[in-house]
């Protein structure tokens, strides 16, 4: 797949990030609410610009190792709402996740960023796609268990991770 990343899921649209995006991206990424299930993350416009930035320029690295998108309502163009993607962690498994502001949760666009994601994953090569989260994030796990992945054990009783192949 060729760069600019240009996916449609059934309700969301998935980009590439671009410099005009900081507004709708420091929304999201520097939401207190937000930051509450990330490792990482902004907590103000500054830190957001810097990170913005940084996904951007990841979109030109060759070989391709992350590939995190702008999240669009496809009824609302030009209103980013989260980001959704993965990044590689192996030569056929790749790691998926998805960041919504808060007044878009449960409506199931997380859902359907993440199925395009696992979809586009398994296109570019990967056999297997997982996901993790926080383990009082049951939001974020039920949007892995609405995309057929199966929990997978962990060490970590902070972490729940699942996973699913190609041919499942």
């Amino acid at each position: 797949m060729s760069y600019p990343i240009d996916v449609r899921g059934s309700r969301v649209l998935l980009r590439e990030w671009q410099a005009s995006d900081v507004d709708g991206f420091t929304r999201w990424i520097a939401d207190p609410v937000v930051n509450k299930f990330l490792t990482w993350g902004a907590t103000n416009r500054s830190e957001a610009e810097v990170q913005l930035a940084e996904a951007i320029s990841a979109q030109s690295v060759t070989p391709r190792l992350k590939y995190f998108l702008a999240m669009e309502l496809i009824d609302t163009p030009g209103l980013t709402i989260g980001d959704a993607g993965f990044t590689w962690i192996g030569d056929d498994v790749a790691e998926i996740g998805y960041f919504l502001e808060p007044a878009y949760w449960g409506n199931g666009y997380a859902t359907d960023a993440a199925q395009t994601m696992t979809k586009l994953a398994f296109e570019l090569g990967a056999k297997h796609v997982i996901a993790s989260c926080f383990a009082d994030n049951t939001a974020s796990e039920n949007v892995m268990k609405r995309c057929n992945m199966v929990k997978q054990p962990t060490s970590d009783k902070n972490r729940l991770v699942y996973r699913i192949a190609r041919d499942q």
